[in-house]
């Protein structure tokens, strides 16, 4: 019969339950695919992908963030 093995975590290591992300960006799972697809199909680091996010036309313009009145979204 098999024992289960239960891993003891080391000092300093938070668990994966206990991480919290930052959601201030608020940014939708619409942007996040986005983006993904643009870093894999162009193997772009992510200062490269945040220059797209936040200045490139037609990116912004799929990831419907680009206005022609107002503000626009800025990425950080």
């Amino acid at each position: 019969m098999r024992k289960r093995f239960e891993q003891q975590l080391k000092l300093g290591i938070i668990p994966i339950s206990g991480v919290i992300l930052p959601i201030k960006n608020g940014m939708d799972l619409w942007h996040i695919l986005v983006l993904s697809v643009v870093r894999l199909g162009l193997d772009a680091d992510y200062d490269r992908l945040e220059d797209f996010a936040n200045h490139h036309k037609l990116i912004r313009q799929i990831m419907e963030v680009e206005t022609v009145f107002g503000e626009a979204k800025v990425f950080s």
